[in-house]
């Protein structure tokens, strides 16, 4: 009853509603697209799947784009400091001075960035030196049991069911390496600096890539809480049952063991094989050359798993 009242209330503002996320002018033809922005998130901090505790002992959250259309997930090691924060504004919307704040406690998944793209202080600005567009992206650190989850809107309320009428399948997001990839890379100083970091060298012959897989190919409240339900018990590993997109290759190395990254500026990532599912995971893996994952090498603790996520894009239906 509740899913069919917020689908009636959905459709009743539909007449009203005004798509400003949407990229291409009014007056084209062709297809729309509605881009998630993260500037100023929602913390989602009541509901099914907001705060989900996990073996590691940190919090759950889920953050909304700016329109609460799209969740990414948020793992903190202070979830009293993040509901201090949010329930300072009455939308529970994060600031950029909260997130300033906030982000000491970021232990995995997504969080907005807070510091500007050439902020000389930061270790995790882009490669490139800008952001792909506005003043920010989304740092990206995924893990075994701390995953770095995105979806639709997935909360019972009208958010949700804006989403899920008005948005169409995922089309895809944009990734970049962070400054710590420079230090791959022959350069003064750069061997010294990896020992002091603690980034160990890369096997010979082998490449790091950053993958999305998509998993749940039917949307269901029920088919969501089953799947964070075993993360919850350290039950589900990445990309079991799920269906893999095309990797995107960020550095690599040779038979000599020298390294070369490949992704130095933003890049399109194309998700079009896994556009019918709702649930997604960004993932960085190392693999040799035959593609076959490289376990001896801990890439998970490592600066070199973190990268930077922007534009994550979906059609939009109106």
């Amino acid at each position: 009853m509740k899913k069919q009242l917020l689908f009636a209330l959905a459709l009743s503002g539909v007449a009203s509603f005004t798509f400003t996320a949407c990229h291409d002018d009014d007056d084209e033809e062709g297809p729309k697209t509605y881009v998630m922005d993260y500037s100023t998130p929602k913390v989602n901090t009541t509901g099914a799947f907001d705060m989900i505790a996990n073996k590691t002992g940190v919090s759950t959250f889920t953050l909304s784009d700016g329109l609460g259309y799209s969740d990414v997930y948020f793992f903190s090691t202070d979830g009293a400091k993040v509901k201090e924060y949010a329930t300072q504004s009455e939308s529970l919307t994060l600031s950029e001075a909260a997130l300033d704040s906030i982000y000491t406690t970021y232990y995995g998944g997504f969080f907005p960035t807070w510091f500007m793209s050439g902020d000389s202080t930061e270790w995790f600005v882009p490669y490139s030196g800008t952001y792909h567009s506005g003043n920010g992206a989304l740092l990206c650190n995924p893990g075994l049991v701390c995953r770095a989850l995105f979806s639709k809107h997935i909360q019972a309320d009208m958010s949700a069911a804006l989403s899920l009428l008005l948005l169409d399948e995922i089309e895809g997001l944009y990734v970049n390496t962070t400054s710590i990839y420079e230090l791959l890379e022959e350069g003064e100083g750069n061997a010294e600096l990896r020992e002091e970091i603690g980034i160990a060298e890369l096997p010979k012959n082998s490449r790091i890539e950053f993958v999305v897989y998509g998993y749940i190919d039917s949307f269901s409240f029920n088919s969501f809480s089953s799947f964070l339900g075993a993360l919850k018990s350290g039950a589900t590993q990445v990309a079991n049952g799920g269906m893999a997109g095309t990797p995107v290759v960020l550095a690599e190395t040779d038979a000599n063991g020298k390294t070369t990254v490949k992704v130095k500026d933003w890049t399109y990532v194309n998700l079009d094989n896994i556009d019918d599912c709702y649930l997604f995971e960004a993932y960085i893996r190392i693999v040799d050359a035959n593609g076959k994952t490289i376990d001896t090498y801990d890439l998970n603790n490592s600066y070199l798993n973190y990268v930077l996520v922007d534009d994550i894009t979906y059609g939009a239906k109106f």
